[in-house]
């Protein structure tokens, strides 16, 4: 355990700070405070900050007047910086934390108080930043300039500015503001940087305008994506940013744990195109919802589907349609029934009807059991019942028999086996193992035969009931852990 300084501080974290950032020790305990507040993947965030006010040449000592300029984000703050020196505004700690009270703050007021000097024409400094030639136009929309908010004769040389440079009314460029809040807060000149570079990956005005969230994309951010992530499933990255905008958007290490956190799981490259939103969560949330999944067998059963990912995306739709459907007693689910657009899941719903065709059930055994897909969908369509099983059952029962040493060639000769419930699935194993008659590779024909013989060769032993009804060799169930459907 770190030694601690008498009021409560780690003397190796002090030392550090005052070693990185030439600070007092006053200033590292602040520092620390704030790094206590913060969540752990957030404590990394501090440091970036402090680096990056370094960088800039500010007096990192100010941290213990204003640590409120802790609370932002590296990004956040370079374009905040670059807004206020778009604006004529010096740029300090102290400026840095007070952002947000500057911009509310009428322009007689920061004249007053020496924040811009005397006289100061903002709204040509503005202009000027980027190159427009529409002050006069913009002063006399404002009218008397003097006595609006700064944030009011920003916005205003901002909505300007996409209306030239995007071609579009004012009205749209008022609503690409008003839509993300955060663009409200975006440099004159990042803004246009960014525009530069979403141009030369051959977006074109419209698509941004549809996406307004890309504006507030910081240019180095793209950068980086492009230069430390060039594929995705072997996909270019522009390619996947054309059908992702919002890629572009997220952080370049978010896409790349993302991507390990899906080779980890073992999802294919299809599947990782197919569900290629995915990226614009971030990192900490697909792997918090790929374990939550991992633990609902009903979810989990369907990892192989091409379309799984998709379910990731939308976890919480998913979760609740499914707790509906378990809440109605229906128990075949899929990928298609929990994905699907509100009106055909309830038109499903209310037939109790899927479209999929099995394609879940198919799916998880050719993969598992190493089948092509057609062999195993004739086998099973060789049972009358095979699409009202569920695949969490099909699931449980296959990968018992796989766990108790048969190989998935075994697996495949008794396929409409896996159909059957697990408990019943085992037991006649045991009962057909104890008999003898046949050899050890023909076991699990034997167990089939003997559950096919007690539901009289109808088929219908695959249902729960059935199970209630009569258990391998007559014997009724061993508790109430295979009629737990039931209710």
């Amino acid at each position: 355990m770190p030694q601690a300084a008498a009021g409560g501080y780690p003397i190796v974290a002090i030392h550090r700070l005052q070693r990185l950032f030439g600070i007092s020790r006053k200033c590292a305990k602040v520092i620390i405070r704030r790094q206590e507040e913060k969540r752990d993947n957030e404590e990394d965030e501090i440091l970036s900050v402090l680096q990056l006010l370094k960088k800039w040449n500010l007096n990192v000592e100010n941290v213990t007047r204003f640590p409120q300029v802790l609370k932002g984000t590296t990004m956040s703050l370079d374009h905040h910086k670059h807004i206020l020196e778009e604006c004529g505004i010096k740029v300090g700690v102290s400026s840095l934390a007070g952002y947000l009270r500057l911009n509310r703050a009428f322009l007689f007021a920061l004249e007053s108080h020496g924040a811009i000097p005397p006289d100061h024409d903002i709204v040509q400094t503005l202009c000027d930043s980027v190159e427009m030639t529409s002050a006069d136009d913009i002063r006399h929309s404002l009218g008397n300039v003097s006595s609006r908010p700064l944030m009011d004769v920003r916005l205003a040389v901002f909505r300007r500015f996409l209306c030239q440079r995007l071609d579009c009314d004012e009205q749209t460029a008022r609503v690409m503001v008003e839509r993300y809040p955060r663009n409200r807060h975006k440099s004159l000149r990042l803004t246009a940087g960014i525009l530069c570079q979403l141009e030369q990956q051959n977006f074109s005005a419209e698509k941004i305008i549809r996406n307004p969230y890309l504006l507030n994309t910081h240019p180095e951010q793209l950068e980086a994506l492009l230069k430390n992530c060039p594929t995705v499933a072997s996909t270019d990255i522009r390619e996947m940013i054309h059908r992702v905008p919002r890629i572009a958007y997220m952080p370049w290490h978010n896409t790349v744990q993302i991507i390990r956190c899906l080779n980890e799981h073992g999802f294919s490259e299809k599947m990782v195109m197919n569900g290629a939103e995915l990226f614009s969560l971030s990192a900490d949330t697909v792997r918090q919802r790929l374990a939550l999944m991992s633990e609902i067998p009903e979810l989990w059963a369907m990892r192989h589907n091409k379309n799984f990912l998709s379910m990731v995306f939308s976890f919480q739709r998913t979760l609740g349609r499914l707790n509906y459907m378990q809440s109605i007693n229906m128990r075949c689910v899929s990928v298609h029934m929990l994905s699907t657009f509100y009106p055909n899941f309830r038109r499903h719903v209310s037939t109790g009807e899927d479209n999929s065709g099995g394609v879940d059930m198919v799916t998880y055994l050719s993969k598992r059991l190493a089948a092509p897909r057609g062999s195993i969908r004739h086998q099973l369509r060789l049972h009358p019942f095979w699409r009202s099983v569920p695949l969490a059952s099909v699931s449980r029962s296959t990968e018992a028999l796989l766990e108790a040493g048969f190989s998935a060639e075994q697996v495949r000769h008794a396929l409409q086996l896996c159909l059957y419930p697990c408990s019943r699935v085992l037991a006649a194993v045991r009962a057909a193992a104890d008999a003898g008659s046949v050899p050890e590779p023909h076991v699990l024909q034997l167990a089939l035969y003997l559950l096919e013989r007690d539901s009289h060769f109808s088929g219908t032993g695959v249902f729960e009931f059935a199970a209630v009804q009569r258990g391998v060799g007559g014997e009724l169930p061993d508790g109430p852990e295979d009629m737990a459907d039931l209710d």
